[in-house]
C-alpha cells in the first residue's frame, strides 16, 4: 500500500496512512479537511450574493449606433405635455403667491400690535400710581393739651439731665 502524506496548514506535523484502501484516505482526507474550521457565512467581509459583486463595464470599444433614431413622439402628445407643465408652474406660483400674502397679512399685523402696546406703555408711563393721601384724624382739643403738657414735661426732663451731665464733666 501506498504511503500519502496530507499536510495540516497550521500544524507542523504530519499524517500518514499507511495499509489502507484508497476509498479510506479519500474519506480521511476530507474528514481532516473538513475538521479545519473555516470562518462562518456571516463573518466574511464581502458575500458570496450575486448582488454585492461589482457590475460589468460596458464594453468600450462599441461605437454608438448612430443608424437607430427614436420614435418621435406625436405632437399631440408633446403639446398637452407642454401645456400640463405650464399649468403645473403656474399652480405652484399662485400657491406661492398666497403663501407671501399670508406672510405680509401676518406680518403687519404685529406690527400694528406692537405699536398699539408702545402707545399704550407711553401712556400709561405718565400716569403712574398715585397712592392716597391719608386723611387728618381730626384730634379732640382736650387730647392736644395733653400732649403738649407731655412734650413740655419731657423737654423740662432732658433739659435736667442735659445740665447734670456738664456738671458732673466739669
Amino acid at each position: 500500500m501506498a504511503t500519502v502524506v496530507v499536510e495540516l496548514p497550521k500544524s507542523n506535523e504530519k499524517t500518514e496512512f499507511s495499509g489502507s484502501s484508497e476509498e479510506d484516505k479519500a474519506y480521511a482526507k476530507s474528514f481532516w479537511q473538513s475538521i479545519q474550521l473555516h470562518p462562518p457565512i456571516e463573518s466574511r467581509l464581502v458575500s458570496s450574493d450575486i448582488r454585492q459583486r461589482l457590475k460589468r463595464a460596458p464594453p468600450g470599444g462599441q461605437p454608438i449606433n448612430l443608424a437607430h433614431h427614436p420614435e418621435a413622439e406625436p405632437p399631440q402628445l408633446t403639446s398637452f405635455l407642454l401645456t400640463s407643465h405650464a399649468l403645473e408652474r403656474a399652480d405652484a406660483y399662485h400657491k406661492l403667491q398666497q403663501k407671501a400674502a399670508f406672510r405680509e397679512d401676518a406680518i403687519m399685523l404685529l406690527q400694528k400690535q406692537r405699536e398699539d402696546r408702545i402707545m399704550k406703555e407711553k401712556v400709561s408711563d405718565h400716569k403712574g400710581i398715585k397712592k392716597p393721601k391719608p386723611e387728618p384724624v381730626p384730634i379732640d382739643s382736650d387730647e392736644e393739651k395733653e400732649m403738649e403738657l407731655d412734650i413740655e414735661a419731657t423737654m423740662r426732663e432732658l433739659d435736667k439731665y442735659d445740665k447734670s451731665v456738664t456738671v458732673d464733666s466739669d
